[in-house]
């Protein structure tokens, strides 16, 4: 199907499901804002600077977690990250304060920078000719982990109390994320002749060669801080 090799398809399903754990760990709060809230005794305005939290560390992640990718291979990342994950979601689901909440919320937004773990993963195993295929495979169910923990995380939490339930949501998707640290590292290897010497292909990147690319960089990035500096403003 679609002219991929069996092992490209154990590449791809492997890593976007992956994808698609960080991404319900990274969100697993949003379903239960209003229950931490009233469970903890928090205010709307403390929920919001949780919120924020939450994505305040991604950007810079994406970039270091690049670096890694690039020196250490996609499969050494990734099941690292689903372990932090993992702990990262055991602390939160075990908070009982708002310090702990935030601190937990700020290590969360690490984990969203996942998704370019996979884009080397999965630039590593196709050819050009499948590689739009393949990454939106992996973008668009990966990124479906983000719905799913709306409506998901919800019904797993529905038996339990208010007090309990969202503690034991939140802990399954680290426990999920745990066992697929194991099975990611186990079984998606990565592509044979492309090591951490493998060097990144560059064509058709936006090179920054000079001052005056440099600035259009940062024009470029400007809309993307500027929305958090403003949001964080609004919630002083």
């Amino acid at each position: 199907m679609l002219g991929f090799s069996k092992i490209q398809w154990n590449t791809l399903h492997l890593t976007w499901v992956a994808f698609f754990l960080t991404f319900v760990a990274w969100f697993n709060m949003a379903p239960f804002n209003t229950t931490i809230m009233h469970a903890l005794g928090l205010s709307s305005a403390e929920i919001n600077v949780l919120m924020v939290c939450n994505v305040a560390l991604t950007i810079p992640a994406r970039i270091i977690i690049g670096f890694w990718v690039d020196r250490y291979g996609p499969r050494n990342v990734f099941s690292f990250l689903l372990v932090f994950s993992a702990l990262v979601c055991f602390g939160f689901s075990l908070s009982q304060s708002f310090n702990t909440l935030l601190a937990t919320r700020l290590l969360m937004g690490i984990v969203g920078g996942g998704f370019v773990v996979g884009i080397k993963m999965i630039a590593e195993w196709f050819p050009p000719q499948k590689m739009g295929t393949a990454q939106g495979i992996y973008a668009g169910w990966g990124n479906f982990g983000s719905a799913f923990a709306a409506f998901s995380l919800p019904l797993i939490a529905l038996p339990f109390s208010e007090e309990s339930g969202w503690r034991v949501a939140t802990g399954l998707s680290g426990l999920s994320c745990l066992a697929w640290a194991g099975i990611y590292y186990r079984f998606c290897p990565d592509a044979p002749g492309k090591g951490k010497d493998f060097p990144v292909d560059l064509h058709g990147v936006v090179e920054v060669t000079s001052p005056r690319d440099l600035l259009l960089q940062i024009l470029f990035l400007l809309p993307v801080y500027g929305a958090m500096v403003l949001f964080i403003w609004k919630l002083s």
